[in-house]
């Protein structure tokens, strides 16, 4: 969408970086995030986080020392159950 539609090549690049290294620190501090309790993360399992970067969610989930990326999307798609 920011490449093709808004026509910014750098900027969504730039963007897809942030998001990586987002990602990236949840090795680090991964369980520091609460666990969600909305119905809208049920469907994801037990035991369910959230990190928000800008307007997306990553929704993911720890076992032992692996975390688990369930989805990347935007903050606006959840929505009440």
């Amino acid at each position: 969408t920011i490449r093709f539609e808004y026509k910014a090549p750098i900027t969504s690049v730039k963007y897809i970086r942030g998001l990586h290294q987002a990602i990236k620190k949840l090795g680090n501090n991964g369980g520091n995030f609460a666990l969600q309790t909305h119905p809208f993360f049920s469907k994801y399992g037990r035991q369910v986080r959230r990190l928000n970067y800008k307007k997306m969610v990553i929704i993911y989930t720890i076992f032992g020392n692996t975390i688990i990326i369930h989805r990347v999307i935007p903050s606006s798609m959840i929505v009440d159950c």
